[in-house]
């Protein structure tokens, strides 16, 4: 009698556990669910790496505005000028880069996905509007204090 109680429980205790078909059957569902989900989930993480570059490139160009009406006209071709009253800490885009300065353009740029500024895939603010006047200054040529058009004409420095 005390040799079928064994028997039985020995038969439980073997029948609890998972088969090696059943893990597998498990496994291929997980991984078809999962390249399923895969595409969806690469193309959240681009969208999410274009809109921190934006937000990094509007506050670095409000830092170069602020920077070019205080002090001068920025030449550096990267922000690390920048850094410390302008902006807390240098920052770099989603891709690795550093952001870049096309000072002559008025823009700053990230080289974007495949990291080769000045292509097709680059992100690119304005932080100078097109045509716009930084300073402007009267120059009194003959110096009497008054607009003199006739012999010495007075002109506006831009």
């Amino acid at each position: 009698m005390m040799g079928v109680r064994m028997k039985r429980l020995t038969t439980r205790m073997f029948r609890t556990g998972f088969t090696l078909i059943e893990l597998l059957v498990v496994i291929t569902i997980l991984a078809v669910l999962a390249g399923a989900a895969l595409p969806y989930v690469q193309s959240y993480v681009q969208e999410s790496r274009i809109s921190k570059a934006k937000a990094d490139l509007e506050e670095i160009g409000r830092a170069l505005a602020v920077y070019e009406t205080r002090e001068r006209d920025y030449n550096a071709s990267d922000v690390s000028q920048l850094t410390g009253r302008y902006l807390n800490k240098s920052p770099i885009d989603p891709w690795g880069r550093s952001y870049v300065v096309a000072t002559s353009s008025g823009i700053v740029l990230s080289c974007g996905p495949d990291r080769v500024p000045f292509n097709q895939d680059d992100l690119v603010y304005g932080y100078q509007p097109p045509l716009s006047l930084v300073k402007v200054k009267w120059v009194d040529a003959n110096q009497t204090g008054a607009v003199d058009t006739q012999n010495t004409p007075d002109y506006l420095q831009i």
